[in-house]
């Protein structure tokens, strides 16, 4: 019997009327050499069903049935049965582009890959529209080289990518060759997989493709965040089981600057999955030995690629979980208008509030503009400021100007306003809490006249 190329293995649990779409969008594959492998972790919805009428019309799609133990567990077990040269692990929920299994496959053959790590995109549940998103993958943090490993790029290895495992095509023989297996844990049960794997792989490449869409705001996606808020303690075990492994390894100090800067964005944004019954955990949790373990405080500013974390860290140390927890929901407030401003663009929204702000007629003609904002507000007024050829934009500053890719101009750190020569600061921030803060934050170096707010 010929074996097949590729082996996908998707878990699948109450992934309802997504199931139907994630299915047909890889038996629609312009590659058709391989399995799917769909491991049924208990759904008590019509998974099932809809994963027994695929089988029953395409011999490529095998069930497998489990009681309820999470995806770790259940790709734990898809790979036990697995008969493809390599290994790709998707969700029931997410959406593939038609070329996902032949643009990977075609590239990991080209260069022998462990493994092919690939880009991906992200799309709003409700109205199906794409999101601009580039955070789940660093460009920066790339080389130049077609093939890396550990070695090259040590300090960017767990940097580059995110730590989950669908947007990477692995060699099955490497993956059992090294015993690597999924943590059969609630949530963040591929980080583990994920961050040894790219330790030990010999030989990584990169294909810049968007083949993955990953599904934000489906109604799971809640029970997710109450089991994630009901056990803290499960980041925390996560990042301290592969910093064991990685000393085990001998690997640790080599990279440990890009496992500390990531490991302490993990634990700082669980916050976002915490509920009210919970803080005190966490608090009590943030405050444990974890911080040492790492050894967080040989850390600089200059060693995060985001240098907040280092902020964060500082304040965590100095003043407590209580303030470390106040500035974090500061933080994710912004994040979270940023993410809306992203939709209602590419849906073309525009309120009558949006458009009051874009009046820039009482700036005098010729001034010089900072522009704060990279959202859906600040693009509009850059575009008016561009339409008019009234104003100068000389800098233009948001607080993610590291993930935010604008074709229009480069977005600056907002740390560069206090350098640059301007007449007057023009916020472009749509969530009125968030463009308060903002307004406070530049008040404190900025004439407040010159502040447009």
């Amino acid at each position: 019997m010929r074996l097949p190329k590729v082996s996908v293995i998707m878990p699948v649990y109450n992934a309802g009327i997504y199931l139907k779409d994630a299915v047909q969008d890889l038996l629609r594959q312009s590659f058709e050499d391989f399995e799917l492998i769909c491991v049924d972790d208990g759904s008590s919805d019509q998974s099932l069903e809809v994963l027994s009428f695929f089988s029953s019309v395409d011999e490529r799609v095998l069930i497998l049935q489990q009681e309820r133990k999470g995806a770790g567990a259940a790709r734990n077990r898809g790979m036990e049965i697995a008969k493809g040269k390599y290994l790709l692990f998707l969700d029931a929920d997410d959406r593939f582009s038609v070329d996902l299994l032949r643009d990977a496959y075609d590239r990991a053959e080209r260069f022998r890959t462990d493994i092919l790590v690939y880009d991906a995109g992200c799309f709003d549940s409700a109205s199906d529209v794409i999101i601009d998103s580039d955070w789940f993958t660093q460009r920066e943090c790339i080389p130049d080289s077609e093939v890396f490993s550990y070695s090259d790029i040590s300090d960017n290895i767990f940097l580059f990518t995110s730590a989950c495992v669908w947007n990477k095509l692995y060699l099955t023989e490497f993956i059992r060759k090294n015993i690597i297996r999924f943590q059969e844990i609630e949530y963040r049960n591929d980080v583990y997989f994920a961050q040894i794997s790219l330790a030990l792989a010999n030989r990584i490449s990169f294909l810049d493709r968007k083949l993955v869409y990953y599904r934000r705001g489906r109604s799971a996606s809640v029970s997710s965040r109450v089991s994630r808020g009901k056990k803290p303690e499960l980041v925390f075990h996560v990042v301290d089981e592969v910093r064991k492994k990685l000393a085990e390894l001998d690997l640790l100090d080599r990279g440990r600057k890009g496992f500390v800067d990531h490991s302490v964005g993990l634990i700082s944004d669980h916050l976002n999955s915490i509920n009210e019954d919970n803080y005190a955990q966490y608090m009590e949790l943030l405050e444990g030995d974890w911080y040492d373990n790492l050894r967080v405080p040989e850390m600089k500013r200059d060693d995060y690629r985001n240098p907040e974390l280092y902020d964060d860290m500082k304040c965590l140390k100095d003043k407590g979980s209580v303030a470390f927890i106040s500035k974090r929901l500061s933080k994710l407030v912004a994040e979270n208008a940023w993410l809306r401003t992203q939709m209602n663009a590419e849906k073309g929204e525009e309120t009558e509030e949006e458009k009051l702000l874009f009046d820039l007629g009482h700036i005098p003609e010729t001034s010089r503009i900072v522009l704060y904002g990279a959202g859906v507000r600040g693009r509009k007024i850059y575009e008016r400021v561009l339409e008019t050829g009234k104003y100068e934009v000389v800098l233009w500053a948001d607080r993610r100007f590291r993930d935010i890719k604008n074709p229009l101009c480069e977005i600056r750190n907002p740390e560069e306003i206090q350098h640059t020569e301007y007449d007057y600061i023009v916020i472009g921030i749509d969530d009125i809490l968030v463009a308060e803060q903002i307004y406070a934050y530049l008040t404190g170096f900025a004439e407040k006249k010159k502040v447009i707010f």
